[in-house]
């Protein structure tokens, strides 16, 4: 089986499994910890293949528009980091058996604000309210719990504490990487708490024995080392590992090790990777669809990043589609005077005046013709600055054959596209949306034709996922703007 076939394949299942749970969750009303590190296991490895440039927009879409379901059912269950505040009580004063069962729960919460994180980073998931606030209030309560472990020499739950310590510095480096400020003080400080607590574990015989013994964790360690040191502007830096093979163990063990070694060892990493891959193949596949699919599929994206394929992949994904609904036919429920427009008679000089503006006396121009949205609205949306967060230029909510629609309006100067026509290359912004609201239509806006291959893109996106996408170019945008006085 060819490596691409298996990475397409991988994918499927993922997004397949994802919805599966995201869906059970709502259904029942709840996800349990067990299924919320799943998802969130999930959710990682969507955003290793979203580092890979072979993807086609609209499946980038896609995988994002799964991430953003995924994340929102994994963070609801959140309960204002609860598993946080009750850890200490758990610890200090449970048993083995409570002890381990607190960790799972302050694991999977760890988890889950990673990957908010890491949503974050690609401007999918938000950060801020209630209960984001309680991740760092209430950390240092789970900290108490760690040096608990360690000042009474609960040796037998030594393993499982440094994974909840490298997992919370695992989360705070990268909140510590990203552009949100509301928490950068209080993350430095529990990073740097973390960061004490995790040195006195690994100098302590036993912890030193886990790090000797267990190669998983070790690797896991020297990775999270390096952003620490990155996130904190330390120099230090571990830049090699002596792993030669992989030790004789579980699949999910290898495939943790193989993504640690990712970072540290690019060369070993698709050595051992490919010396390991029929096995591991093999193995996944004859298993129930799980955490070995997400984990494989990491290791599948870094090692396509490093060996990429010559040409573009096309996945086979779930729509996520609601229907689809016929946009062009609706027009005239949107737009003033849209079909006694089609008669105006356009000249060179009409072109030209449309092309000479910019973003936003088109954008002024045009919501002078939309009909049926509060003014007020309107206003507010045209002035609206642009930021890496915005779905698109223009959202305004729409009823149409009474249904409620988000409508969602990229628009293009002329002066803003340099070449004779729109290419294909800003089809993302366009698909955008699709990401963020489930019953939205798009409407793009553009002074400039459209490029053949992206109208060609368009249509076959319209016709195999349903998207309702309707174009408003050139002469017809001209003809629309002059009947309604707006082309001066």
């Amino acid at each position: 089986m060819e490596i691409q076939q298996i990475f397409s394949e991988q994918i499927s299942i993922t997004q397949d499994f994802l919805l599966d749970k995201v869906s059970e969750s709502y259904k029942n009303g709840s996800m349990s910890n067990h299924n919320s590190r799943l998802v969130n296991e999930g959710l990682v490895a969507i955003d290793k293949i979203l580092n890979c440039d072979f993807l086609q927009p609209h499946d980038r879409i896609l995988l994002e528009k799964t991430y953003r379901h995924g994340s929102d059912a994994v963070h609801e269950r959140l309960n204002y980091f609860s598993n946080y505040y009750y850890s200490y009580q758990n610890v200090s004063k449970g048993d083995i058996n409570a002890q381990q069962t607190a960790f799972i729960q302050i694991n999977a919460d760890t988890a889950t604000m990673l990957t908010t994180i890491l949503g974050f980073h690609r401007h999918i998931c938000g950060i801020g309210g209630s209960t984001d606030n309680y991740y760092v209030e209430r950390m240092p309560r789970v900290l108490w719990a760690l040096e608990y472990v360690l000042k009474k020499q609960l040796t037998e739950i030594y393993l499982p504490t440094l994974y909840v310590l490298i997992n919370l510095s695992q989360s705070l480096t990268e909140y510590l990487f990203s552009t949100d400020n509301q928490y950068k003080d209080s993350a430095i400080n529990l990073l740097s708490e973390t960061v004490n607590i995790l040195d006195k574990f690994t100098k302590s015989k036993e912890g030193n024995e886990i790090l000797t013994l267990n190669t998983q964790i070790n690797l896991f360690l020297k990775v999270q080392r390096n952003r620490i040191n990155d996130a904190l502007g330390l120099k230090n830096k571990i830049e090699t590992t002596e792993l030669d093979k992989l030790p004789d163990t579980k699949t999910e063990h290898k495939l943790r090790i193989l993504s640690s070694l990712f970072h540290l060892d690019k060369v070993q990493f698709i050595k051992l990777f490919e010396s390991e891959l029929a096995s591991i193949t093999d193995d996944v596949y004859r298993s129930r669809p799980g955490l070995n699919n997400f984990l494989f599929l990491q290791c599948l994206s870094y090692y396509c990043l490093l060996k990429p394929f010559a040409e573009g992949l096309e996945l086979n994904l779930n729509p996520l589609s609601n229907g689809s609904i016929d946009l062009i036919g609706n027009l005239k429920n949107i737009f003033n005077n849209y079909e006694n427009s089609h008669g105006e008679v356009i000249s060179e000089a009409d072109i030209s005046l449309l092309l000479s503006y910019n973003d936003e006396a088109l954008r002024t121009k045009l919501a002078n013709t939309i009909i049926g949205v509060d003014k007020g609205v309107l206003e507010r949306e045209r002035q609206k600055p642009h930021g890496v967060f915005e779905i698109a230029d223009m959202e305004l909510r729409i009823r149409l054959n009474q249904e409620t629609y988000f409508l969602c309006m990229p628009f293009k100067s002329g002066i803003e596209i340099k070449s004779q026509t729109v290419p294909e290359s800003i089809s993302y912004q366009i698909f955008r949306p699709f990401i963020h609201l489930d019953k939205t239509i798009v409407i793009f806006v553009t002074a400039k034709r459209c490029s053949q291959n992206l109208m060609n893109y368009i249509k076959r996106m319209q016709d195999k996922l349903g998207w309702g996408i309707a174009i408003l170019e050139n002469e017809e945008l001209a003809k629309l703007l002059k009947v309604n006085g707006q082309l001066n």
